[in-house]
């Protein structure tokens, strides 16, 4: 056991009272001092001994422990993601072309490259909503079927239906074109419904038609990407289709066929 002051003190203490009770002639009473913590508080309390050697924090040990702590990272705020910068201009790399064509081949893509327009109000509805882009339903319910056989519609239809509401083609067109529907010069001619606030088209098929792309460049955050329909590079007149990609997807800009002026 480490000895400290106060332990020091109290056995110097005992030893001098031994001496005086020897020299008096009187045997000592018998006392096994344990040098323990419990003793020696007992001993300073009975002679008013104070502990004067407490221990003291090793102020070299905190400061080699303040040494080994890591600084902290300073977060660089000007630092900003890759995905969020604007693309760079130049040619669009090979594994981005072809999740780009991935992309205009879904149903909600596929549309916008089946009519010609050189920008967004231009757009033909009827043609890039005819194959369902995946907010359509297939089916009426009985007093929509009884509105919309009154509004001209075949009471036992031909082919399938596609029924839209107007709130879902009106988000549709804001987030592929970033304009509002009010503004199209082609909107839908298909039948509607007032009161469920619905249009209503049948089809036998749909006009989705698969795009091999070709080549694409990036000019001022636009993408231009050249593309052949059918899925085949060989004697297929080319297309060129123009947008831009944001968080939500891909905003269209322009469709047609490629020409020497458009390249």
């Amino acid at each position: 056991m480490k000895r400290t002051g106060k332990t020091t003190t109290i056995m110097t203490i005992l030893l001098l009272a031994s001496i005086l009770i020897f020299g008096c002639g009187k045997k000592p009473e018998e006392f096994v001092f344990d040098d323990t913590k419990e003793d020696v508080d007992k001993v300073a309390s009975e002679y008013g001994v104070e502990e004067t050697d407490k221990a003291e924090p090793d102020v070299q040990d905190e400061q080699t422990a303040e040494k080994k702590q890591p600084a902290p990272e300073k977060k660089d705020e000007t630092k900003t993601e890759e995905k969020d910068l604007p693309p760079k201009d130049g040619p669009v790399a090979k594994e981005l072309l072809a999740q780009i064509e991935k992309d205009l081949n879904s149903a909600s893509c596929n549309g916008f490259l089946q009519c010609e327009y050189s920008k967004p109000s231009d757009i033909f509805w009827n043609e890039v909503l005819y194959n369902g882009c995946e907010i359509s339903k297939n089916e009426l319910g009985a007093k929509e079927k009884e509105l919309y056989v009154a509004a001209g519609g075949e009471k036992e239809p031909l082919g399938s239906l596609f029924v839209f509401k107007k709130s879902d083609v009106s988000d549709f067109v804001k987030r592929m074109t970033g304009e509002d529907y009010a503004k199209a010069a082609h909107p839908l001619t298909w039948i509607y419904l007032e009161k469920p606030g619905i249009y209503v088209t049948e089809h036998g098929d749909t006009n989705f038609d698969p795009v091999k792309c070709v080549s694409g460049n990036v000019a001022g955050g636009i993408y231009n990407i050249t593309y052949v329909k059918g899925g085949s590079v060989n004697g297929k007149p080319s297309f060129k289709t123009s947008f831009k990609k944001t968080k939500e997807g891909y905003t269209f800009i322009s469709n047609g066929l490629r020409t020497t002026q458009n390249r």
